[in-house]
């Protein structure tokens, strides 16, 4: 026999299924009534766009994945733009049938407020009118084809009214950095030419091969990839007569991606891009991507070596000297009596170790004889790199000598006084476990 208390728990998990059951059917929409909506159609296949507003008429075409704008410019097409109309036609549920109306002025089309027809292919697969606002600013009139008067969401019309500049491109210059082989930057002082060397970038200069810095021309074309339009200037341009620099790229066949021509016209940056036949302002200031020199993006790190391979680093430098091995992937002092290493300070270490930079490439050709050096050595006791280092006579720029290319060159001290200061706070603090 069941207990009144159980028998009570158990009416009472009945009845709160039963609602659960009778909630879930409620909020159910019967199988095949879908939602009423302004257009049926299947985006994939929408390859054209026409906008008509007034007197001024829109066109956009698919090739692939990309929209072009055909009319009233030749231009790329800014995907966003017209992937918004789409959603908004496409989601556009009729909130209410108003039946059929004699004087469509009122609604706001007669004429419309922009008219929308989509292709796919040869056939129209909608053609629809959408009008003004309701008073409370909720919905939009609409009408198409086969539809008398309707309301539908305000997407439609916020996506299908904006401005021309709105549906272009924004992009100064749209390309994927893969399929940039080669680049040239040149300025009325200064050039400088790159290529794909192995896995980094080298250029040729005064004859000698040099070793790009991967960070650091990579972020030229990262840095013009990002450039954004700030407007465009659609009239025969004659801003760019003299162009302050000149950027090429081209591709690993040869062919060339685009030429871009920037000049400083005012408080604004112009660019001519040949590939697209467009002249716009930029919204940045591009002082610093043309001044860019070989010097400047050249390799300039002086400890080439993988942290991985790194197992013992030998650091000799004023006021410090020491060493570091790595056993079981942690680093230690040789000697245990000199206490524990930090682990996130020996990582600090070793990283700064890794981006150590000279600062003038120009190094005398002198007897590197005062001792001071770093080493960094693999699991059997090779050498990984070493560096060399002699004081200035006067300054502050030390002389260092790189053995993983034998050049000479210089180093603020003060790079070398930071890692002095992290080799001597490697210690784990007292009362650290």
């Amino acid at each position: 026999m069941l207990s009144k208390t159980t028998r009570i728990l158990l009416v009472v998990a009945v009845l709160a299924a039963a609602a659960w059951l009778w909630v879930q059917r409620g909020s159910r929409t019967p199988e095949g009534d879908a939602p009423d909506r302004l257009a049926q159609f299947d985006r994939a296949a929408v390859d054209g766009v026409v906008l008509r507003r007034g007197e001024e008429t829109l066109r956009f075409v698919r090739t692939d994945s990309l929209w072009e704008m055909t009319e009233p410019v030749s231009d790329r097409a800014e995907p966003s733009a017209v992937i918004s109309l789409l959603d908004a036609l496409e989601r556009a549920d009729i909130a209410r049938d108003l039946g059929q109306a004699d004087d469509l002025a009122p609604f706001g089309l007669d004429p419309p407020l922009a008219r929308i027809t989509l292709f796919a292919g040869a056939d129209t697969v909608l053609d629809a009118s959408i009008g003004k606002r309701t008073v409370d600013d909720a919905w939009s009139y609409a009408r198409s084809k086969h539809r008398d008067l309707v309301l539908v969401p305000t997407d439609v019309a916020r996506a299908a009214t904006q401005p021309v500049a709105a549906y272009r491109n924004r992009r100064v210059l749209d390309f994927q950095l893969r399929d940039v082989a080669r680049y040239a930057l040149s300025a009325p002082d200064h050039a400088t030419a790159w290529r794909r060397c192995g896995d980094g970038w080298c250029a040729v200069e005064h004859g000698d091969t040099v070793a790009g810095d991967s960070v650091a021309v990579d972020a030229v074309l990262r840095r013009v990839r990002g450039l954004r339009v700030a407007s465009f200037i659609d009239a025969p341009d004659t801003l760019l007569g003299a162009a302050g620099a000149t950027l090429t790229l081209v591709q690993p066949d040869g062919a060339r991606i685009a030429t871009v021509r920037f000049a400083k016209r005012g408080a604004h940056w112009v660019a001519a891009i040949d590939r697209d036949h467009r002249t716009v302002t930029i919204d940045d200031d591009v002082s610093d991507l043309v001044a860019h020199t070989t010097t400047d993006l050249r390799e300039r790190r002086l400890l080439q070596f993988s942290p991985t391979d790194a197992m013992r680093i030998v650091i000799s430098l004023p006021g410090v000297s020491g060493e570091l091995v790595r056993a079981a992937g942690h680093w230690a002092f040789p000697n245990p009596s000199m206490g524990r290493v930090d682990a996130n300070r020996a990582a600090d270490l070793v990283r700064a170790l890794r981006s150590l930079k000279w600062d003038d490439p120009s190094g005398p050709a002198v007897a590197m004889d005062s001792g001071f050096s770093i080493l960094i050595e693999d699991t059997r006791g090779g050498i990984l790199d070493e560096v060399s280092f002699r004081a200035p006579a006067t300054g502050t720029l030390w002389v260092a000598r790189s053995r993983s290319d034998g050049t000479t060159r210089r180093i603020d001290a003060a790079k070398l006084d930071h890692l002095a200061a992290l080799f001597q706070q490697l210690r784990t603090p007292s009362g650290s476990p």
